[in-house]
């Protein structure tokens, strides 16, 4: 199947997500029932705390083989990239809390109602702008070559085109169309 490599991704990134859930939610009651801090501003400080977990558990579960090697620039652009899904996650939060006593009463409902709004937005900004690498289909990097391995050069094939899979027997010095 296909998709089964971006069906896996999704999981983990769900996965990743619920955590980040469960960070976001403990933070904004800590601020606003600890500190004292409103539900709208609370949630920026919580919104932050998740977004930086999601950054971290999606670039070692999730997008392993795709992580940059800087990691502060990929942190921020996850942060740029996923702000979009994170607009749509605010804003549903801040229209529930403000417009419904019941998510008023439990901001948790609408945590979980804006996380659920930015899941798709956030996965694909995620995919497609933060967790890319040179190389292979969608920025994946091929699996490194165990040491003492080398790679093998790519064989030419009759029209000068290279062959996309090594050779599996030797080729005959005075083989038709082989070229020197």
């Amino acid at each position: 199947m296909s998709n089964s490599p971006m069906i896996g991704q999704f999981t983990r990134f769900g996965l990743v997500g619920a955590v980040g859930f469960l960070i976001d939610t403990g933070v904004l009651y800590l601020l606003v029932y600890g500190a004292g801090i409103g539900l709208l501003a609370g949630r920026v400080g919580s919104f932050l705390a998740a977004a930086t977990f999601t950054w971290w558990g999606n670039r070692t579960v999730t997008f392993r083989r795709q992580s940059s090697s800087n990691r502060l620039a990929e942190w921020g652009r996850f942060l740029m990239v996923n702000s979009v899904g994170a607009l749509v996650n605010y804003g549903t939060y801040a229209v529930l809390v403000i417009t419904q006593p019941l998510f008023a009463a439990h901001p948790v409902l609408a945590v979980g109602a804006g996380s659920l709004a930015g899941l798709g937005v956030n996965f694909a900004g995620s995919k497609l702008l933060v967790f890319r690498a040179a190389g292979g289909e969608h920025g994946e990097r091929p699996m490194p070559r165990p040491a003492g391995r080398p790679t093998p050069p790519p064989r030419r094939m009759p029209s000068g085109s290279v062959a996309s899979r090594p050779r599996t027997a030797p080729c005959r010095p005075d083989a038709p169309g082989r070229t020197p």
